[in-house]
Parts: structure tokens; sequence; C-alpha cells
């Protein structure tokens, strides 16, 4: 009886040293997996601060668009005036320049 218990207790000190193996391989990898998750973590944010920066830029630059379109549009309004008062003097100049022609031959005939 005494060496049956003998070996029950050596049976249970190495299921025990085992067990207490296989908790530490288990908290091993519980603390590899926790370091994973932190640089997971780290990458997660350092891509969501590109994106908010990415954001912004887009933002800043949709913004810029609006304006240069709007310059771009009163820039043709601009030339577009400055074509049809370029064409009303010319017709103006044309006109004075035959008038002025006209004088002239009246002059010479006199």
């Amino acid at each position: 009886e005494f060496e049956a218990a003998n070996a029950a207790v050596e049976q249970t000190q190495s299921e025990k040293k085992e067990s207490e193996s296989e908790k530490k391989k288990v908290e091993t990898r519980l603390g590899e997996v926790k370091a994973d998750l932190r640089g997971a973590k780290q990458k997660l944010e350092a891509s969501q601060a590109s994106v908010k920066e990415g954001q912004a830029t887009i933002a800043t630059l949709e913004m810029r668009k609006g304006e240069v379109e709007s310059e771009l549009k009163m820039a043709r309004s601009d030339l577009i005036a400055s074509n049809e008062s370029n064409s009303a003097l010319n017709k103006n100049s044309a006109k004075l320049l035959e008038d002025a022609r006209k004088e002239n031959r009246k002059l010479r005939q006199q």
C-alpha cells in the first residue's frame, strides 16, 4: 500500500510538472500573442493616422480645386468681355479709319 501511495504521489508530481511546463508554454505563447497584438495595434494606429492625414490632404485639394475652378470661370468671363471689347474697338477703329479716308478723299478733291 505504501508503494502504491508512493507511485501515486510520483505520478501526481510528474503530472504536476507536466502541467506547470504546459502552463509556462501557454504563458509564453500568451506573451507572444500580446506582443503581436500591441504591434498590430501600433500599425493600426499609424494606418489610421495616415488615413486622417490623407483625408485632410484630399479636403485641402478639393477646396483648392474649387478656388481654381472659380478663378478659371472669372478668367473666362474676363476673356470673353475682353474679346467683346476688342471686337467693338476694332469695329470702331475700322469706322474711324473709313471716316478718316473719306475725309482725306474730300480734302484731296477740294
